[in-house]
């Protein structure tokens, strides 16, 4: 779950945007990004050794009550905005590498009703596609960095910082809110069942997915050089793709298309369950009724509906991601900072993220 955590967007939409922003400099604002990430992972850990046994929730409503429900608050709408992207970006990229024929917005509506159910079931429906696939499409991941790699100009990278530091900072900044992915992982305090071999697992699954992003924003633009500021959203895709169709071997672009979007869609399933844990966490606190898991799946699945639906122009989606957005998630990160320092201690080991 980490690794899908950590990569999935770092490697479908963001070397692509990056490239838009600050061209050949683009894989060191990805640096920027696995950086926060790591903060987080960091942040989430030292909270976890403080006390694998107390709830966010209950942390923050033993303070007040109220703090409590304007955090989750918070959460709530960042989760609800990080979810719809996400099946916005999913069913656009169905549309582009798969059927380009037909509407996205049925794969979508698709993606939140398999969301919706996750978040009433709770995630370890989604921890299973996870489990069984896993392996798989890991292995179909890394087939495709091979394929690109060998197709790849390292003189492309070149010249480095043409335009200086500022531009690099400033692109990681514009779309920060596609990479706090890992806030998820909060949720999960006082919810995980402690152990080594599963902490070694959780954080070899960062290492992995931290790796992974790295080397596909590099070789996304030691493949393309300066065209990659040119190129669509969905580049690991289409560089596997330009590569292997001079192989004879074509319609292996299908296959790893396939392993793309499943795991987009699983991280869909992910975030879609992280707001309707917030929403619940809002209006029932830790109430696990039917009722209230049903109400929040309800809530979050209507909300995203109607984005979907009202919102779905790219451009403007791109301008609010670099700006109200970038400011949402900021606010969110300051905030989940201050609480993994705030929370009580106890002494405990590190844990697995598995929920009970």
């Amino acid at each position: 779950m980490v690794l899908i955590l950590v990569a999935v967007s770092k490697i479908i939409i963001l070397p692509a945007k990056l490239a838009q922003s600050v061209g050949n400099g683009a894989w060191l604002s990805l640096v920027l990004l696995l950086a926060v990430d790591a903060i987080l992972f960091t942040l989430f850990y030292l909270a976890f050794k403080k006390n694998p046994e107390q709830t966010l929730y209950k942390s923050l409503s033993g303070k007040s009550p109220v703090l409590g429900k304007i955090i989750y608050g918070i959460l709530a709408v960042f989760f609800i905005l990080r979810a719809f992207y996400a099946v916005y970006g999913a069913g656009g990229f169905v549309f582009t590498n798969l059927y380009d024929t037909v509407s996205w917005m049925p794969f979508a509506l698709l993606i939140l009703l398999g969301g919706a159910f996750a978040a009433y079931k709770g995630l370890r429906a989604a921890s299973r596609m996870t489990e069984l696939l896993g392996g798989a499409l890991l292995l179909v991941i890394v087939a495709g960095l091979i394929f690109a790699a060998w197709g790849a100009d390292l003189f492309n990278i070149l010249p480095l910082l043409e335009s200086g530091l500022p531009p690099v900072f400033g692109a990681a900044g514009d779309y920060i809110f596609l990479s706090l992915d890992l806030l998820i992982l909060f949720l999960f305090l006082g919810k995980t069942v402690p152990g080594k071999k599963t902490s070694i697992a959780a954080i070899t699954g960062f290492s992995a997915g931290a790796a992974l992003s790295l080397m596909y924003g590099f070789l996304f633009i030691a493949y393309y050089g300066r065209l990659a500021a040119y190129m669509q959203l969905h580049a690991p895709a289409d560089m596997t793709q330009m590569f292997i169709a001079g192989e004879g071997v074509e319609r292996f672009d299908i296959v790893i298309n396939i392993a793309w979007t499943a795991l987009a869609v699983i991280k869909c399933f992910f975030l879609i369950w992280a707001a309707a844990e917030s929403v619940k966490a809002v209006f029932f606190g830790e109430e696990k009724t039917p009722k209230a898991k049903l109400l929040s799946a309800g809530i979050v699945t209507v909300i995203i509906l109607a984005l979907l639906v009202f919102l779905s122009d790219r451009i403007f989606l791109d301008g609010i991601i670099s700006g109200i957005f970038k400011y949402v998630a900021l606010g969110v990160a300051l905030i989940i900072a201050l609480i993994a320092l705030i929370l009580p201690a106890k002494n405990s080991s590190f844990g697995s993220v598995v929920t009970k």
